[in-house]
């Protein structure tokens, strides 16, 4: 009997993540295909000057020092082994990783809660979001990538089940190729989620995850591997320039306020459900850690001389996933006196859950619709 559960269990997540990789493939790659993708050619450019070791490819300002590594490997990758040109290839590497990485946090999701509705809000928020509009190559893959840290590390959090070294080897992958990314959005995530994982694990298995979050990022990004001090000591120039230096760009606070909507409303359900002593559906130590992370960063970003709203995005999106289940939380408390039958009550919260979830994707799907038209 256990057997068949865990078996059917296995094959309930591959339906999940086939499923979800054939969605969120469907959105991305027909949204990057028809829309573009901001600095495309700049990122395109630097992947052919990568492989062909033009020095143009270390031009300041330009796409060195994100550093986008696994942008640029994969670009040539697909440039190689399917002729495709390299904007074409660029294109399809970051569909293809944004589905994977959409894919994994909708098994994770079903993991923690066992609640296809919050997944299925997951994949479309995830899948369709208007916020794609604004990212640039690394922007868009980091963002997720944000996510599914979070999302697996909540998973460990709440279970504080034994870490097995293949669950250590995957967070380590997945934060290397993260920071390889965009380092300064991963190494600030990959801390916090560290920091969570302190207190459920050795600090024997938190070194071991930092060495071995090092040697994937070391492995993702190329630059590392012929120029690591150069090249780490260009990271952090890049980052302080950005922040400090960069010609004043402004950012209005409608764009801002617009962007971040549905992650405030999260946020303020959240702090009605602490406020009215309601269970909610994460510990609270992470909880708390997740709000000092989306304030220090929302502070941060605010007070740079750069500010772009795909700064924003991997909170953003962090907030927003998290919105049905807090509606979910709410409706469950919610009792409806003029119905007779706990079972009925029980139906009406069900219906109440489908229009939740309903009305995220038709408007997630209306604002989709409407740019590609």
């Amino acid at each position: 009997m256990i057997t068949n559960s865990i078996i059917g269990n296995m094959s309930a997540l591959w339906k999940i993540f086939i499923i979800s990789l054939f969605v969120a493939f469907l959105f991305q790659w027909g949204r990057w295909n028809t829309l573009g993708i901001i600095d495309s050619n700049m990122w395109s450019h630097q992947a052919e000057y990568a492989e062909t070791n033009n020095p143009k490819q270390f031009t300041p300002l330009m796409s060195y020092g994100h550093p986008g590594g696994p942008i640029i490997e994969g670009t040539i990758a697909f440039h190689k082994i399917f002729d495709f040109s390299y904007y074409t290839s660029l294109i399809t590497i970051v569909a293809v990783v944004n589905s994977i990485v959409i894919a994994c946090i909708c098994v994770l999701t079903y993991v923690y809660q066992k609640d296809v509705l919050w997944t299925l809000g997951v994949l479309g928020i995830l899948s369709l979001n208007k916020l794609y509009n604004e990212s640039t190559p690394p922007s868009a893959i980091a963002s997720v990538l944000v996510v599914l840290l979070f999302i697996l590390t909540l998973c460990l959090y709440k279970r504080k089940i034994e870490i097995r070294p293949s669950t250590l080897a995957l967070f380590s992958i997945i934060s290397g190729f993260l920071i390889a990314t965009r380092v300064d959005i991963g190494t600030t995530t990959f801390i916090t989620c560290i920091y969570l994982l302190y207190h459920i694990t050795t600090i024997k298995k938190i070194f071991l995850v930092a060495l071995g979050s090092f040697a994937s990022f070391a492995i993702f990004d190329p630059y590392m591997w012929y120029m690591p001090l150069q090249h780490i000591v260009d990271l952090i120039s890049q980052m302080l320039y950005h922040y400090n230096k960069y010609e004043q760009t402004p950012i209005s606070f409608n764009l801002l306020a617009g962007s971040s909507f549905l992650a405030f409303l999260s946020i303020l359900l959240l702090f009605a459900l602490l406020f009215n002593k309601k269970e909610i559906p994460f510990p609270s130590r992470y909880v708390y850690t997740l709000l000092i992370f989306s304030s220090t960063l929302y502070g941060i970003f605010l007070t740079a001389q750069y500010k772009a709203v795909r700064y924003f995005q991997p909170i953003i999106f962090i907030w927003e996933i998290f919105l049905p289940l807090f509606l979910f939380t709410l409706i469950s408390h919610i009792q409806f006196d003029f119905l007779e039958t706990s079972e009925r009550q029980e139906k009406v919260r069900e219906t109440a859950r489908m229009f939740v979830v309903g009305i995220l994707l038709l408007y997630h799907v209306a604002i989709f619709a409407i740019l590609l038209i």
